[in-house]
Parts: structure tokens; sequence; C-alpha cells
């Protein structure tokens, strides 16, 4: 996985007379789970632990993790919502990406955390203002295009596997 990954960075660094017409780097649900939990958690936000992917359908995933909102909490000063943080929770989202050209838009149908319904305002929120980092200030918007990184034309996902196309 991780080779797959230096491949897929490297192409997207090359001039563009250099890229050869499209490339494509598959990926499956077993690659994917096996890399967030051996090599991913220095990649993922503080608090989340023991994540999983799934890809059930075409251009559908499902996620599950456990959420530390205390260690969150204690991350940095987030204000009012500081103090709703507290425990440890199972996070589910089940959702669609729909990409081309270079961009990709992600849209969560359902959040739940602890078996109880997330409102879909809410999951809003908390992923714009959790997502906020220096390179991305206005933190990541559902439902809204972004750029894909490294020359990503778009995603193809198939049950049990996503193909990264270049």
């Amino acid at each position: 996985m991780e080779r797959k990954l230096a491949s897929i960075t490297e192409r997207g660094l090359l001039p563009a007379e250099r890229l050869a017409p499209q490339v494509k780097t598959t990926f499956s649900d077993r690659e994917l789970n096996a890399y967030l939990m051996f090599n991913g958690q220095s990649r993922l936000p503080v608090g989340l632990r023991e994540p999983r992917v799934t890809v059930p359908a075409a251009n559908r995933f499902d996620g599950r993790a456990v959420v530390d909102l205390d260690e969150v909490r204690k991350s940095k000063d987030y204000g009012f919502l500081g103090l709703l943080l507290q425990g440890v929770h199972e996070l589910k989202i089940s959702g669609t990406f729909s990409g081309s050209n270079g961009k990709g838009v992600v849209h969560i149908s359902a959040a739940s955390l602890d078996g109880v319904s997330v409102p879909q305002s809410l999951v809003d929120t908390l992923v714009n203002h959790f997502s906020k980092t220096p390179d991305m200030p206005g933190g990541f918007q559902l439902d809204k295009p972004f750029d894909l990184p490294s020359r990503i034309r778009t995603l193809q996902m198939q049950s049990g596997m996503v193909t990264v196309v270049q």
C-alpha cells in the first residue's frame, strides 16, 4: 500500500507532458483497512482510533471508528463545543463519493454515535470545525466540490475496492 501511495504522489508531481494518458491504481477494502490500522494512525485526526472503511457498492462507503472525545477536547481549545466533547464513542457513517475532472464531492447520508442517529446539520458542522488546519483554515465542507490531490482525476468505487484514476 505504501508503494502504491508513493507512486500516486510521484505521478502527481510530474509535469503534464510526462504523464501517461491514464494510470489506475486499485486498493481493496482489506488493503485500506490494513493501512489504516498499521500505518495510517499518524495521519488520522486526534482521538480517532480503530477506523474501518468498506465499499459496499458503486460510489458508496461505510465507515466505523472509535472516537475519544476527551482526547479531541484536550488537543486544542474548542470553546463552547469543548463542553460537549466527553467520553469514548463508536462513530458510524455511510455516504457517497462522486468525482470527475480532478474534483470530488463527499456526501454523508447517515451518521450515528453509539447507535444514536446524528442530524445532518450537526455532521456538517462537526466535520467542518474539526477538519480546520493551517493548510485548510476553512475546514472541509461536505457536499461541496474539492480538488483531488496528486493529479487524481477521479476515484472509481466498486464493491470491495477503490481505484484511483490519474
